[in-house]
Protein backbone atom coordinates (compact mmCIF):
# COMPACT_ATOMS: atom_id res chain seq x y z
CA UNK A 1 0.00 0.00 0.00
CA UNK A 2 1.50 3.12 -1.14
CA UNK A 3 1.32 6.69 1.53
CA UNK A 4 -1.41 8.21 -0.88
CA UNK A 5 -3.79 4.91 -0.15
CA UNK A 6 -2.52 5.01 3.97
CA UNK A 7 -3.37 8.26 3.83
CA UNK A 8 -6.54 8.43 2.40
CA UNK A 9 -7.74 5.35 4.70
CA UNK A 10 -6.57 7.29 7.80
CA UNK A 11 -8.62 10.43 6.95
CA UNK A 12 -11.61 8.49 6.32
CA UNK A 13 -11.47 6.61 9.42
CA UNK A 14 -11.06 10.42 11.55
CA UNK A 15 -14.02 11.64 9.47
CA UNK A 16 -16.24 7.79 10.13
CA UNK A 17 -14.98 8.94 13.70
CA UNK A 18 -15.87 12.77 14.35
CA UNK A 19 -19.22 12.36 12.83
CA UNK A 20 -20.62 10.26 15.62
CA UNK A 21 -22.02 10.98 19.14
CA UNK A 22 -19.45 11.56 21.38
CA UNK A 23 -19.53 8.99 23.60
CA UNK A 24 -19.21 6.65 20.94
CA UNK A 25 -16.39 7.93 19.32
CA UNK A 26 -13.65 5.82 20.92
CA UNK A 27 -15.18 2.52 19.64
CA UNK A 28 -15.78 4.12 16.25
CA UNK A 29 -12.24 4.89 16.31
CA UNK A 30 -11.38 1.24 16.74
CA UNK A 31 -13.23 -0.28 14.74
CA UNK A 32 -12.30 2.22 11.96
CA UNK A 33 -8.73 1.33 12.83
CA UNK A 34 -9.38 -2.48 12.11
CA UNK A 35 -11.09 -1.53 9.26
CA UNK A 36 -8.01 0.39 7.25
CA UNK A 37 -5.87 -3.01 8.32
CA UNK A 38 -7.88 -4.95 6.77
CA UNK A 39 -8.38 -2.54 3.35
CA UNK A 40 -4.58 -1.89 3.57
CA UNK A 41 -3.83 -5.92 3.51
CA UNK A 42 -6.44 -5.86 0.51
CA UNK A 43 -5.10 -2.99 -0.89
CA UNK A 44 -1.62 -5.09 -0.91
CA UNK A 45 -2.67 -7.73 -2.51
CA UNK A 46 -4.94 -6.05 -5.27
CA UNK A 47 -3.46 -2.86 -5.98
CA UNK A 48 -6.29 -0.52 -7.16
CA UNK A 49 -5.86 0.21 -10.96
CA UNK A 50 -7.88 2.56 -13.29
CA UNK A 51 -10.41 5.61 -11.88
CA UNK A 52 -9.81 3.92 -7.87
CA UNK A 53 -6.23 4.29 -8.14
CA UNK A 54 -6.64 8.33 -9.39
CA UNK A 55 -9.29 8.56 -6.64
CA UNK A 56 -6.81 7.09 -3.94
CA UNK A 57 -4.16 9.62 -5.62
CA UNK A 58 -6.67 12.63 -5.38
CA UNK A 59 -7.11 11.86 -1.77
CA UNK A 60 -3.39 11.96 -0.66
CA UNK A 61 -3.00 15.06 -2.87
CA UNK A 62 -6.18 16.66 -1.03
CA UNK A 63 -4.18 15.29 2.29
CA UNK A 64 -1.33 17.09 1.21
CA UNK A 65 -2.60 20.01 0.51
CA UNK A 66 -5.25 20.64 3.78
CA UNK A 67 -2.02 20.07 5.69
CA UNK A 68 -0.26 22.98 3.40
CA UNK A 69 -2.92 25.04 4.26
CA UNK A 70 -2.74 24.23 8.24
CA UNK A 71 1.04 25.26 8.10
CA UNK A 72 0.26 28.46 6.00
CA UNK A 73 -2.47 29.76 8.52
CA UNK A 74 -3.32 27.21 10.80
CA UNK A 75 -6.40 24.94 11.83
CA UNK A 76 -8.44 27.28 13.27
CA UNK A 77 -12.27 26.87 12.88
CA UNK A 78 -14.18 28.84 10.16
CA UNK A 79 -17.69 29.90 10.31
CA UNK A 80 -20.13 29.41 7.53
CA UNK A 81 -19.84 32.68 6.14
CA UNK A 82 -16.03 32.48 5.99
CA UNK A 83 -16.03 28.82 4.42
CA UNK A 84 -18.02 30.17 1.73
CA UNK A 85 -15.94 33.23 0.86
CA UNK A 86 -12.94 30.60 0.84
CA UNK A 87 -14.44 27.74 -1.02
CA UNK A 88 -16.04 30.83 -3.84
CA UNK A 89 -12.40 32.12 -4.11
CA UNK A 90 -11.43 28.54 -4.55
CA UNK A 91 -13.80 27.62 -7.57
CA UNK A 92 -13.59 30.93 -9.22
CA UNK A 93 -9.99 30.09 -9.55
CA UNK A 94 -11.10 27.25 -10.70
CA UNK A 95 -13.48 28.61 -13.42
CA UNK A 96 -10.87 31.04 -14.34
CA UNK A 97 -8.59 28.53 -15.32
CA UNK A 98 -11.33 26.20 -17.05
CA UNK A 99 -12.16 29.21 -19.21
CA UNK A 100 -8.66 30.60 -20.20
CA UNK A 101 -8.49 26.47 -21.57
CA UNK A 102 -5.52 25.63 -19.11
CA UNK A 103 -4.05 22.89 -19.43
CA UNK A 104 -5.57 19.26 -17.68
CA UNK A 105 -3.16 19.96 -14.87
CA UNK A 106 -3.71 23.21 -13.95
CA UNK A 107 -7.19 22.73 -13.28
CA UNK A 108 -6.48 19.38 -11.30
CA UNK A 109 -4.81 21.73 -9.01
CA UNK A 110 -7.86 23.93 -8.70
CA UNK A 111 -9.63 20.63 -8.07
CA UNK A 112 -7.53 19.40 -5.40
CA UNK A 113 -7.97 22.99 -3.74
CA UNK A 114 -11.58 23.36 -3.79
CA UNK A 115 -11.67 19.51 -2.26
CA UNK A 116 -9.02 20.38 0.43
CA UNK A 117 -11.04 23.52 1.74
CA UNK A 118 -14.26 21.27 1.73
CA UNK A 119 -12.66 18.63 3.74
CA UNK A 120 -10.71 21.41 6.00
CA UNK A 121 -14.47 22.74 6.80
CA UNK A 122 -15.56 19.24 7.36
CA UNK A 123 -12.62 18.18 9.72
CA UNK A 124 -12.71 21.06 11.57
CA UNK A 125 -16.41 21.96 11.94
CA UNK A 126 -18.07 25.08 12.59
CA UNK A 127 -16.97 27.72 14.88
CA UNK A 128 -20.19 28.73 15.91
CA UNK A 129 -22.36 25.43 15.69
CA UNK A 130 -19.52 23.33 17.19
CA UNK A 131 -17.04 24.83 19.14
CA UNK A 132 -13.95 22.89 19.39
CA UNK A 133 -13.95 21.19 22.83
Amino acid sequence: MTNIETVDLLIECVQRAAILQPHLREEAIASARADVLRRMENCSANPPKGHKLRRYQFGGLVAEEIDRAYRKRGALQWSRHEFFGVLKEEVDELWDAIKKDEPQERLEEELVQVAAMCCRYFETRDRYREPKS
